[in-house]
């Protein structure tokens, strides 16, 4: 029926308002958490020889060990909603993000011992 075709744009964004007109959120402030340039050329220097040596510290979750089941974890689930009811699933492949978590781990270790 062309009429149902005509009213159906208006049905479905009215199903839809509720997903897609959130009130805008407050965003914090962020800043380098270097006190000078130079400090944030020494973290970059270091990371770099950190990288080139392929050193990877501990504790950050990223050796065999530190891992359930003794694997990078293949996904991981993002609660969201009301008092967290929501999932959301998020596939996480080893090739991935696994190098990824490598050089993060590397950067904060770094960042940490520096400040």
């Amino acid at each position: 029926d062309t009429e149902d075709l005509q009213e159906l744009p208006q049905l479905i964004a009215a199903d839809h308002h509720a997903h897609f007109h959130h009130k805008p959120i407050h965003v914090l402030k962020h800043a380098s958490p270097f006190s000078s340039a130079a400090l944030h050329n020494t973290f970059h220097q270091a990371l770099a020889q950190v990288q080139e040596a392929e050193h990877i510290p501990e504790g950050f979750g990223v050796f065999l060990y530190e891992w359930d089941d003794d694997e990078y974890p293949s996904y991981e689930i993002i609660r969201s909603g009301r008092q967290g009811s929501k999932e959301l699933y998020i596939p996480l492949p080893d090739f991935i993000w696994r190098p990824r978590a490598v050089k993060w781990c590397q950067a904060l270790d770094v960042m940490f011992r520096l400040l």
